[in-house]
């Protein structure tokens, strides 16, 4: 593609889809988080298909696409295919191609997000072009954080009905967390690779803004994915030979400190300091025989059994719960009526 001002209309198209988060619509739809981002999302994606399609059909000889050994190109395609394989043979054919107003994973959505991830490729074709585009997600995504600042001061702002762990424009804390993880994430990378001082304090300062709302959600699951990446982290910096002598000892004594400071706040978790402190007090407490973390197994251990019964392609994408009702556990009812409804896995795996 040579078109100057084709690439301009998708790249700007790309650019759009970081928009999504900020969407809500209180007033017009009965899940005002999702409803309405999904709604942007295939609108957007069709037309940016629609541009990207016409150019290839009228410029056919004249096409060289690129990327098409990527790995992880053929990855997406073959996830892709067999998640239709899956939802043609599921149990439930119209839910897994379309889910439910909820949730709206279907595969319809998946493919819009497959055709997404294959034109973005196609029309950022440098480092330089997808860190603007990193750039802009993690400035789109400080505005959802900010979201959340206002709901910590305000807990009643935006449907959070009063509660002290914040749900921003997406609903949902454990969205919020992990989304704020991501942003932290390419925040660093940007701040790693920036060349102009300033550019460097402003990625730093979006990392640390993002980072706070991981804090303040407070979500054990994202801490956990924390820690796991910090452990392969620094060992992976202290055996590797092409990191500095330098970098593998600071690697060794930022892990001796957090294996000493993360023991010490386990050892004395009983103690009023960590029980008074929300984030530490969940943090550290690892029952698994009550409160969700039972429930969740509990709901493995049902995906498990269902999976016994369609071992290669499943029951169908969006359809965990007709194994759970076939194989529910009735001890679900000690935890309470809300317990007996799962209409999603919480482990997707």
């Amino acid at each position: 593609m040579k078109n100057s001002t084709v690439y301009f209309i998708l790249r700007f198209g790309v650019a759009a889809a970081f928009i999504m988060p900020m969407i809500v619509s209180i007033q017009h739809y009965i899940f005002p988080f999702v409803v309405p981002k999904i709604i942007f999302l295939r609108i957007l994606v069709a037309l940016l298909l629609f541009v990207y399609g016409s150019w290839v059909l009228l410029n056919w000889k004249n096409q060289q696409l690129e990327g098409l050994r990527s790995p992880i190109l053929w990855a997406v395609i073959g996830f892709l295919s067999v998640m239709t394989v899956s939802a043609v043979t599921s149990v439930d054919v119209m839910r897994s191609f379309w889910d439910n107003h909820e949730r709206m994973l279907g595969v319809v959505t998946m493919f819009h997000y497959g055709v997404l991830y294959y034109i973005a490729r196609q029309v950022f074709t440098s480092w330089k072009q997808w860190q603007v585009l990193l750039g802009w997600s993690a400035v789109a995504a400080a505005v959802v954080f900010w979201v959340g600042y206002i709901q910590v001061g305000d807990p009643t702002y935006l449907l959070n009905q009063g509660s002290l762990r914040v749900r921003s424009t997406l609903g949902n804390t454990i969205y919020v967390s992990g989304y704020a993880m991501f942003a932290t994430v390419v925040s660093v990378i940007l701040a790693w690779y920036a060349k102009v001082p300033w550019q460097r304090y402003v990625w730093i300062g979006l990392s640390l803004f993002s980072f706070g709302m991981v804090l303040i959600t407070r979500t054990r699951g994202t801490w956990l994915g924390i820690g796991i990446a910090a452990i392969v982290t620094i060992i992976v910096m202290m055996i590797s030979r092409r990191i500095p002598q330098k970098w593998r000892r600071i690697s060794m004594i930022v892990g001796i400190l957090g294996v000493i400071s993360i023991g010490s706040v386990f050892a004395f978790r009983d103690t009023a300091f960590v029980q008074g402190n929300d984030f530490l007090r969940r943090a550290t407490d690892t029952q698994l025989a009550e409160g969700t973390a039972r429930t969740r197994i509990m709901a493995w251990q049902v995906g498990l059994a269902a999976w016994e019964e369609h071992k290669l392609l499943g029951w169908g994408p969006n359809t965990f719960f007709y194994g759970f009702n076939k194989h529910y556990n009735p001890e679900f009812l000690r935890f309470g009526i809300s317990e007996t409804w799962f209409d999603s896995a919480h482990n997707v795996v």
